[in-house]
């Protein structure tokens, strides 16, 4: 596996999810993310979350997935990303809203 800093991409998950399924949804996507970076078309990840100053008693998480280009990123979506997609859906249903962005490094520091 290469590191972090050969990323040229971010993609970023923001997860919002209800306070009563939080331990559940904690348990569940630990596994998850170490799944996605095992299937070989990212560098890496890191999960943060949200600190006090949220007016939303949800629980608030960000992954960022590490990318070396767009290529591996694209075939994330079209092969992988429904199936990955689909089993937060099926076991926690409407209770947590993702969104997610593309982040191109400009520059490290």
């Amino acid at each position: 596996m290469r590191s972090k800093s050969d990323a040229t991409i971010v993609y970023e998950v923001s997860l919002e999810v209800d306070a009563g399924i939080e331990d559940s949804f904690r348990e569940w996507l630990t596994p998850h993310i170490q799944e996605v970076v095992s299937l070989g078309k990212f560098v890496g990840a890191d999960l943060l979350s949200e600190g006090d100053l949220s007016p939303t008693s949800n629980k608030l998480w960000i992954v960022q997935y590490h990318v070396r280009n767009r290529a591996d990123l694209d075939a994330y979506f079209e092969q992988l990303a429904p199936r990955l997609r689909q089993e937060g859906h099926s076991k926690f249903g409407d209770r947590f809203r993702a969104s997610r962005k593309i982040l191109n490094i400009e520059k490290s520091f």
